[in-house]
Order: C-alpha cells, then sequence, then structure tokens
C-alpha cells in the first residue's frame, strides 16, 4: 500500500470521527477573517505565526493539506483566488468552500 494511501484513509476516519481539524469553518469565523481577525492551525494545539504570510491581497493561493474546509476559506477572504489539492479516495474536499461564493459577509 501507498503512503499516500494509508494517510488519506487516516485523515478520512479523523474525519468521519469528527476530528477538530477536518471540521469546515464556520460563517462567524469566514466574518472574522473578512475583518482581519483570523488564525490558521498549524498543529491541533498551534497557530501559524501571522509573520509567516505575505500580504494575501491579490495572490492565488494553493491549499495542500490545508485544514479540512478551515484554512482555504480563511485565505480566499483575502487573496484573489484559491485552489486546492486533494489525494484521498473520499473525495472529501473542503466543504466549507460551496458556499462562499454565495455567503454574505454580513
Amino acid at each position: 500500500m501507498r503512503y499516500q494511501d494509508i494517510n488519506a484513509y487516516i485523515f478520512d476516519r479523523w474525519a468521519e470521527e469528527g476530528w477538530q481539524s477536518s471540521r469546515p469553518l464556520n460563517h462567524q469565523n469566514y466574518q472574522n477573517a473578512a475583518l482581519g481577525n483570523w488564525q490558521i492551525r498549524l498543529t491541533p494545539g498551534r497557530y501559524v505565526p501571522r509573520d509567516w504570510f505575505p500580504p494575501l491581497q491579490g495572490l492565488q493561493v494553493l491549499g495542500l493539506a490545508s485544514g479540512g474546509g478551515q484554512q482555504m476559506p480563511v485565505t480566499t477572504v483575502w487573496s484573489r483566488s484559491g485552489s486546492i489539492m486533494r489525494s484521498g479516495p473520499s473525495g472529501r474536499i473542503c466543504p466549507s468552500l460551496f458556499p462562499l461564493k454565495t455567503s454574505p459577509l454580513t
């Protein structure tokens, strides 16, 4: 078995069990991100330091292992666009991204 398949199986199982990092971003956190108050998880107990990010306005952002639907909505609030790569067999692709196009910030 390939290591990618093993990783995908484990992360899919964690998501099915409700693992915190696999839950989609909620609307309130999306609104907070739009106001500039955002955080992106590095690990379950630690956030990425803000100074690791360049200014996101106008950038195209690629999400690789991007937090199960939490990170890309945050980055796409400020960037020009975002793309996600998902290699797992479940086809689970950040479900919170889909309503963003129609979701008002207010």
